[in-house]
């Protein structure tokens, strides 16, 4: 069997970046084209595609789409990562950092740390939602405003789930993929080489964050998401081990996806969203930022042993 030319193993880090870019890209691309062949088996044809997010009340369209968001999901934050270690010479589970198991206590310590901040994320995203661009780029704001309404109609129709399969398919689709691919893309490959190209932690889990926000396109929810990917970021270097992020994520992911089956089936009467949010909510987010800076301390002191 021939062996793949480890042609990234001692190139600079700048053009390792370009060569991890092109190979989301390329990755992505072939996925979409893949997704786009059984379209057919959702009776859907190539003209039906272009106007998915106008027909969310049809069974078999919300159907493809959540079909495609896994797709999506593979092609372009699990398989890049794993194709770019193997075109560094290198073994994808130690180098990706998943070959460590995460100790019990840890692991469970970051996915709280990740909902204690509740309050603090959902204050920021409310100052973001309500930022406005100067008048001179009304038009860019009302875009940007239409796309995120957009993707939100897309994320309500996806999380009407009608019994514990639906439930379980969300939890898969929004919480655990994600979490799992954007992390292996973003704190296990991309943020070490950032690092290595700044030569500054740091700036280096900063940019990635920022980055992280970035590729999400949505400009009214770039604050809380730039936070988030700074927390995660932290997460990885003081444990220097992939699934501590991971579970955060899904922590962060998932609380959503049950809050949400939980208000549906009358278990619920609030969102978590709600956390932080009003004019006396201010002792909510004072208690979460010191929580979660007690924790972090902890995690950091904690993950010394393991990392």
């Amino acid at each position: 069997m021939p062996q793949i030319i480890p042609f990234l193993k001692y190139v600079s880090p700048v053009r390792q970046l370009v060569a991890l870019a092109i190979i989301c890209l390329v990755s992505l691309s072939i996925i979409s084209f893949i997704s786009l062949l059984f379209a057919p088996l959702f009776d859907l044809g190539l003209n039906d595609l272009s106007l998915l997010s106008e027909r969310l009340n049809e069974p078999q369209v919300l159907a493809y789409m959540k079909f495609s968001q896994v797709l999506s999901a593979i092609g372009l934050f699990i398989l890049p990562p794993f194709l770019f270690m193997l075109f560094r010479g290198e073994k994808a589970l130690p180098a990706l950092r998943l070959e460590k198991p995460a100790a019990g206590i840890l692991l469970f310590g970051a996915m709280a740390l990740m909902l204690i901040q509740l309050p603090l994320i959902n204050a920021t995203a409310a100052f973001n939602s309500n930022m406005h661009l100067p008048a001179s780029l009304e038009g860019l704001e009302n875009l940007l405003r239409t796309m995120e309404t957009s993707a939100a109609e897309v994320t309500e129709a996806f999380l009407q789930m009608h019994g514990l399969g639906d439930f379980l398919l969300m939890l898969f689709i929004v919480a655990v993929l994600p979490a799992f691919g954007e992390e292996l893309l973003f704190r296990s490959t991309l943020q070490p080489l950032m690092i290595r190209l700044v030569r500054n932690p740091h700036l280096g889990i900063w940019i990635t964050a920022f980055l992280f926000s970035f590729i999400h396109f949505q400009f009214f929810g770039f604050i809380p998401r730039f936070l988030i990917g700074g927390f995660l970021g932290y997460l990885f270097y003081f444990s220097k081990n992939s699934w501590f992020p991971v579970a955060a994520h899904f922590a962060n992911n998932g609380i959503a996806v049950t809050a949400s089956w939980l208000i549906s089936t009358g278990y619920l009467s609030d969102s978590p969203d709600n956390l932080g949010i009003g004019v006396n909510a201010w002792w909510q987010c004072l208690l979460s930022l010191v929580l979660l800076i007690a924790g972090m301390y902890w995690f950091r002191k904690q993950s010394k042993g393991i990392a």
